[in-house]
C-alpha cells in the first residue's frame, strides 16, 4: 500500500500516513478580485528564501496551534478514503480493495527564545473494505531536543519509536498472510562547533528493529552508526565537507532460517559540497565509496561508489522543482544475498495555482541489484496530488499513484494504481 510505502530504514525521519483527504463535492470558484488578492499574496512570498511552495508560510491557511504556557500543542486529525487495484503488489491474481484511513496526531513544540523541544506521537489506523486480513495499525511518536551552547556550537538528541508495516510491494517483504510488522527505535545524538572556517560535527545514532511476528525473528537487528563530518565554510554560498561513517549491523540470532548469519561492518566516506545560492538555487551533493565486510563467508564483501544529492531550484514564487540522486548499499535478508545496490532518483514539482491550492507532482526511478543471485528490479514510479485549504483548520487533498516493478524474476513485477480523497481537520 502507497500509504504505507516507506522502507525500514536508519536514521529515519517518518512521518508517517501525512495523507489528507480531497472531497470534490465542496466547490471552489474564482473571481477576477479573487485571482487579484492571490497574486498579491504570492508577491509578498517573494523574499521567502530556502524553502519550497509547500514549506512557505500561509497565514490564513496555516494551523494556529493552541497556547500551552511557553508551549505550543497543535492536534491533528486526517481522514482519507482510497482505492488500490493491486493490494498484494503482485503479478498475477491480482486483488483490489477500498481502504479507510484514520491518523489523528498531536505535537508539542516550544517557544523558547535559544534552545528548542517538541514532542509529537500518532496513529494511523489502516481499515480495508473486504481484505480484512490487510487491517492494521501503526504508531509513531519522537521527541527532540536542541541546545544552542553559544559562539556557534549546538547540540542534538532525538529519540522515537515506530510500529511499522513494511509495503507489500517492498523487496523485503515476507508475502505472509498478514502485513509484516516490526517495532523501531531510534536515538541519535549530535554535537557541532566551529572554529574560524571549519565546522566539525559528531553524531552517534543507534536503531532497534525488532519483528512483531516470530516467524520473522530472523530479521531482527541493531545499527549502530558514528559520523563525523568536517566542513570548510568557504563562502556564506558555498562549503564543502569530508563525511566518514562507520555502521555496524547486529542481527539477534545469529543465523537465519535459512543459516546464513547476515552481520556486517560498513565504512564509508563522502565528499561534498553544500551550496545556497540567495536562496534561489539550494541544496548538498556528495559523492564517495563505501566498502561492507560481512561475517558469513558466503557472502561477498562489497566495495563500490555511492552518491547522494539533493538539490532546489525555487523556479518563481510560486514553483519549486526538487531533484533526488542516490547510489547505496542495503542489507537484505532476501534468500542467499548479502546486500543490494540501489540507485535510484525522482523530480518533484510544486506549484501554487492559487494562493490556497497548491498542487504537485513526483516522477522516480529506482534499480535494485541483488549482490550474489541473479536478480535485478527497476521499480519506476508517478504521484500527484493536490491540496484544497479552506481555511487555518481545514485542507482538502486528492493524490493519485502509480508504481511499476519489472524484474529479471518474473513473480517479483507488479503494476499498481492507488486513488486518494479525504479531508483534515487540525489547529
Amino acid at each position: 500500500m502507497h500509504a504505507r510505502r516507506q522502507k525500514v530504514r536508519f536514521p529515519k525521519t517518518t512521518t508517517l500516513g501525512t495523507l489528507a483527504l480531497t472531497a470534490l463535492s465542496i466547490g471552489f470558484s474564482t473571481t477576477p478580485c479573487n485571482e487579484a488578492a492571490a497574486e498579491s499574496s504570492r508577491s509578498s512570498e517573494k523574499d521567502v528564501r530556502n524553502a519550497t511552495v509547500f514549506e512557505r508560510p500561509r497565514d490564513h491557511y496555516d494551523p494556529i496551534g493552541i497556547p500551552v504556557g511557553s508551549f505550543r500543542f497543535w492536534p491533528r486529525l486526517d481522514l482519507s478514503e482510497s482505492y488500490d487495484d493491486n493490494i498484494f503488489a503482485v503479478n498475477a491474481n491480482k486483488k483490489s480493495d477500498f481502504e479507510t484511513l484514520i491518523e489523528p496526531s498531536a505535537r508539542l513544540t516550544s517557544e523558547w527564545s535559544r534552545h528548542s523541544f517538541l514532542v509529537e506521537a500518532g496513529g494511523h489506523f489502516h481499515r480495508f473494505m473486504d481484505l480484512k486480513t490487510e487491517n492494521n495499525t501503526e504508531f509513531d511518536s519522537t521527541a527532540a531536543l536542541h541546545l544552542d551552547l553559544g559562539r556557534g556550537a549546538e547540540a542534538n538528541a532525538k529519540t522515537s519509536y515506530q510500529r511499522l508495516t513494511v509495503a507489500r510491494s517492498d523487496p523485503e517483504e515476507s508475502g505472509g498472510i498478514r502485513p509484516e510488522q516490526m517495532d523501531v527505535f531510534n536515538t541519535e545524538l549530535s554535537w557541532s562547533q566551529p572554529f574560524g572556517h571549519f565546522k566539525p560535527s559528531v553524531t552517534a545514532a543507534f536503531s532497534d528493529q525488532k519483528e512483531r511476528e516470530s516467524i520473522n525473528s530472523d530479521k531482527d537487528r541493531r545499527y549502530f552508526i558514528g559520523k563525523f563530518r568536517l566542513s570548510y565554510v568557504a563562502s556564506p554560498a558555498i562549503n564543502a565537507f569530508v563525511e566518514p561513517t562507520y555502521t555496524v549491523t547486529d542481527f539477534k540470532q545469529s543465523s537465519d532460517r535459512f543459516g546464513f548469519n547476515r552481520d556486517s561492518n560498513e565504512f564509508a566516506v563522502n565528499f561534498g559540497v553544500a551550496y545556497d545560492i540567495t536562496g534561489i538555487l539550494y541544496g548538498e551533493t556528495s559523492a564517495g565509496f563505501y566498502s561492507v565486510n560481512f561475517a558469513d563467508t558466503r557472502f561477498k564483501d562489497d566495495s563500490s561508489f555511492r552518491i547522494s544529492s539533493k538539490t532546489t531550484w525555487s523556479i518563481s514564487p510560486v514553483a519549486s522543482l526538487i531533484a533526488n540522486v542516490s547510489r547505496s548499499s542495503i542489507v537484505t535478508n532476501t534468500v542467499g544475498s548479502s546486500n543490494r545496490v540501489e540507485t535510484g532518483g525522482s523530480l518533484t514539482f510544486q506549484y501554487e495555482l492559487l494562493r490556497n491550492l497548491l498542487l504537485d507532482g513526483t516522477a522516480s526511478v529506482a534499480r535494485d541489484k541483488f549482490n550474489e543471485i541473479q536478480r535485478n528490479d527497476t521499480t519506476i514510479g508517478f504521484k500527484a496530488g493536490a491540496q484544497l485549504f479552506l481555511n487555518n483548520n481545514v485542507a482538502l487533498v486528492a493524490k493519485y499513484d502509480f508504481l511499476r516493478r519489472t524484474s529479471s524474476i518474473p513473480e517479483a513485477e507488479f503494476t499498481e494504481n492507488r486513488v486518494m480523497i479525504g479531508i483534515r481537520g487540525q489547529f
